[in-house]
């Protein structure tokens, strides 16, 4: 539906991957935290994130979310049907 080189959908890509990374080391936490309780020792320790991990993933999330935005607003505001209407305008 889009340019393959679209740079913005490239930088989402881009961040979405780089959320993917991080968010795949927690993967022993995907279960509600109340069925933690039954999981085998070796998988109910802390999360296997460092510290500068989870900074890493809440930066990658933070840039994820900047992209998301970017596209959103070129495709939705500025090149689509969404107009941007004086307030109490009815068309």
């Amino acid at each position: 539906m889009f340019s393959a080189d679209d740079l913005e959908l490239e930088a989402l890509d881009r961040a979405m991957a780089a959320v993917e990374r991080y968010a795949a080391a927690l993967s022993p936490f995907k279960e509600s935290s109340s069925s933690l309780s039954s999981l085998p020792p070796s998988e109910a320790k802390a999360s296997p994130l460092s510290e500068s991990d989870l900074l890493a993933l809440d930066e990658a999330c933070i840039e994820a979310s900047r992209a998301c935005t970017a596209f959103y607003r070129r495709i939705a505001v500025e090149d689509g049907p969404e107009k941007i209407r004086p307030l109490g305008a009815r068309r």
